[in-house]
């Protein structure tokens, strides 16, 4: 059976049907704003499908300092 899911919430925040639609089609959302830290704090960011078997999300490499 397919395991690809893309659950409609991250880290706090609804994931919109035109967000999943994006991130499936390319492979990345546009930035969407206000994910909840763990430490209280919000973030903003670019959601990346890391994996398009299972659905599996992750965010783009940071750059280094």
């Amino acid at each position: 059976g397919c395991e690809f899911k893309i659950w409609s919430e991250f880290s706090g925040k609804k994931i919109t049907q035109a967000q999943a639609e994006k991130l499936v089609k390319s492979g990345k959302t546009d930035l969407i704003k206000g994910f909840k830290k763990k430490s209280g704090g919000t973030y903003d960011t670019v959601l990346v499908l890391e994996d398009k078997k299972t659905g599996k999300l992750g965010f783009p490499a940071r750059a280094k300092k």
